[in-house]
């Protein structure tokens, strides 16, 4: 690197052909044309020495340690969802943008609470589930993905339709066939 000009240096020193001040935008270039042209030797004659490098890798195997990570095996699981409080709620009414609804402890279900959602709460899939009389679980926890551990909410409405008076009726002549087809010996 003792060769190289500074551009200090080249700034002070004459042009050799004309014995004037040369300017400084062409100086400049040059001076970086030498620097590239002298790394790019240097490059050159480090390639040769990296091949023979490549061939002596292996004796220092044992003395190179590699960075320690865990990694989970395919049953452990880093996914997981804590529960720290859990009810089963009732909807009582649909306003505009949310609904209302009645919230039993699941932990204590001697008492209830009432409690106020936004529609944005309810994933797309339950979104037709939302009716007045709808029954839905709603958690709260922590979750883990990964090693990252977060405060969640999870609202999940009751995939069973309500039966109606037409449904029992339905069952109850059912039966009743049935049982006059038995033959009793």
């Amino acid at each position: 690197m003792a060769d190289l000009i500074t551009i200090e240096d080249a700034l002070i020193k004459p042009s050799v052909k004309t014995n004037k001040p040369v300017p400084e935008k062409d100086i400049i270039v040059d001076v970086i044309k030498e620097s590239v042209k002298k790394r790019l030797e240097k490059i050159r004659e480090n390639l040769t020495e990296t091949k023979v490098f490549e061939s002596t890798i292996s004796d220092f195997e044992g003395e190179l340690e590699s960075p320690k990570f865990s990694v989970p095996s395919d049953n452990e699981s880093y996914k997981y969802f804590v529960h720290t409080q859990r009810w089963i709620g009732h909807v009582e009414e649909i306003k505009h943008d949310g609904f209302i609804a009645k919230l039993t402890d699941l932990s204590d279900n001697t008492t209830y609470e009432m409690g106020e959602f936004d529609f944005d709460e309810v994933s797309p899939e339950d979104m037709p589930l939302l009716t007045v009389g709808a029954t839905f679980y709603w958690s709260l926890g922590r979750a883990n993905e990964n090693g990252q551990i977060e405060k969640k909410a999870l609202m999940r409405f009751q995939r069973v339709r309500p039966w109606t008076e037409k449904d029992y009726d339905r069952i109850v002549d059912r039966a009743e066939d049935k049982f006059k087809k038995l033959k009793w010996n």
